[in-house]
């Protein structure tokens, strides 16, 4: 066998090593990602209200005011 044979050879070994491995970690931290229903409870109830948007998908910045004359003139 020559000498290229073997680097091949080693490189395919260290490859698939490493391939193992990096597949043994990702499922180690699949399991940590689990969502902590406290923590998302807490993270629900502090966030901000929502911006209502207008039909275009801009910020509705109409007052409720203006929105009643708008239907009445219709």
């Amino acid at each position: 066998m020559s000498i290229d044979a073997f680097f091949m050879i080693g490189a395919m070994v260290i490859g698939g090593a490493t391939l193992i491995r990096s597949l043994g970690i990702y499922g180690q931290n699949v399991c940590f990602a689990d969502s902590a229903p406290e923590r998302v409870r807490r993270l629900v109830e502090t966030a901000p209200p929502l911006q209502k948007l207008d039909k275009d998908g801009h910020k509705d910045t109409s007052s409720n005011e203006q929105k009643r004359q708008e239907k009445a003139l219709r």
